[in-house]
């Protein structure tokens, strides 16, 4: 069972899952981004930052989130 939740930062949120296996919840990067760079665009700012970092690809997973808008 996933678990997934609405996290607040700065007044900002955040979309988040539990992983049962490591016991630990991951975090949406764009919702991050967005809410510490107060970006209009975080998903084009997110794009350039794996772009100039090819590591991160690597290491950060995409994880099934419901959107925004709820769908």
């Amino acid at each position: 069972m996933i678990k997934t939740s609405i996290r607040f930062f700065d007044n900002v949120p955040v979309r988040s899952v539990w992983d049962e296996e490591s016991s630990r919840w991951w975090l949406c990067a764009v919702d991050i981004i967005e809410a510490l760079s107060l970006s209009n665009s975080p998903r084009i700012y997110w794009a350039t930052i794996k772009r100039r970092n090819p590591e991160l690809i690597a290491i950060c997973k995409q994880l099934k989130l419901p959107a925004r808008d709820g769908k």
